[in-house]
Order: C-alpha cells, then sequence, then structure tokens
C-alpha cells in the first residue's frame, strides 16, 4: 500500500514538471503596442516581435521644458516679425504679430501654471520610447516591422508609432494635463 502511494505521488509530480507551462504575463507596454497595430492591420492579426525595448523614458518636467523652449522659440520669432512690421508700417500684419505674442505669453504662464499643479508628479515617467522589430499576419497579407519606434504612456497608451524616430515625439505634449486645452487651435511648428 505504501509503495503504491509512492508511485502515485511521484507520478503526480512527474506530471506536474511535464505540463505545459503557462506564458508569463506580457509585458503591458508590449501588449499596448500589439493592440495598436492590430487596430491598422485588422483585428485578429498575429502579431509577433523578434526585437521590443524600452530605449528612453521622458518625465512630465523634461516633457513641459521642451514645450516651453517651442513656444519661448515662437515668442521670439513673432517679437522679430512684429518689429519687422512695425518699422515697415505694416499694420495689419503687426496687429496679428502682437497677438501671437499675447497669445505665446499665455501659452508659457500657462505652461508654468501647469508645473505647479503637477507638483511632485514634474518628476513621473509621462511616457517610454520603444524601438520594435517583428511582423503582423492577419491571414491574407504580413506587414513586417523592422526598428519602428513607438511613445508609451506610463498607463499604457500608445500616443505614436512610425518607422524611425523623426517626429515621434510632435503629439506627445497631449500627455501632459491641461496641455491640449492650453493650447487648442494653436498650431505647434516643431
Amino acid at each position: 500500500m505504501k509503495l503504491k502511494t509512492v508511485i502515485l505521488c511521484a507520478a503526480a509530480v512527474l506530471m506536474a514538471a511535464c505540463a505545459p507551462k503557462e506564458k508569463a504575463p506580457a509585458d503591458p507596454f508590449e501588449a499596448a503596442v500589439k493592440a495598436s497595430i492590430s487596430k491598422q492591420t485588422g483585428e485578429g492579426s498575429r502579431i509577433s516581435f523578434t526585437r521590443f525595448e524600452r530605449i528612453d523614458s521622458t518625465t512630465f518636467r523634461k516633457e513641459l521644458d521642451y514645450r516651453r523652449k517651442l513656444f519661448d522659440a515662437k515668442l521670439d520669432v513673432d517679437t522679430q516679425y512684429y518689429e519687422k512690421y512695425k518699422s515697415s508700417r505694416m499694420t495689419v500684419n503687426a496687429d496679428k504679430k502682437k497677438a501671437a505674442i499675447a497669445r505665446d505669453k499665455e501659452i508659457l504662464a500657462g505652461l508654468d501654471k501647469i508645473a505647479d499643479e503637477l507638483g511632485v508628479r514634474l518628476d513621473e515617467v509621462a511616457y517610454y520610447d520603444v524601438v520594435f522589430s517583428g511582423r503582423a499576419d492577419n491571414g491574407g497579407s504580413v506587414t513586417t516591422f523592422e526598428d519602428f519606434h513607438a511613445c508609451v504612456t506610463a498607463d499604457g497608451t500608445v500616443m505614436s508609432f512610425q518607422n524611425g524616430a523623426k517626429g515621434l515625439h510632435k503629439p506627445m505634449g497631449h500627455v501632459i494635463p491641461g496641455y491640449l486645452e492650453l493650447v487648442k487651435g494653436e498650431e505647434e511648428a516643431e
């Protein structure tokens, strides 16, 4: 009887060891990028990565500083044109630039206010840059991705992805709470 019990226990342990293992939960950023690709290639696509890595992260502070630099540069250019138009007595253009200068200053003050409201969150990660290679197969066609880049927020929202890094961060101001409302109607020249 003891021998049977030992043999049954050994068999149970052996079967448990040989049973297929459940996959560990996927990286949430990888899952978010897969979902974003699936929206573009068609639901039900089989997506696999040969490479997926986080290569950088950006804090709210860094993103706000970047946006400040953009609007500081815009303010400088608008001021130069205002002076030029004013000295050339082009009053209509000068008035437009004067309004643009006021708007630039309003946005810069708004960015300072947002920074104050964020407080300690300023040093939290706003988004991650990831690079990936792989393929998506929807049964009818295969799409390959070679060294694609994506920006994924800390909560797993894919803000942008494209082939190459140039222009990848253009829409990333959207991760700053209140930024869209502040610049509504403003075209950013990056």
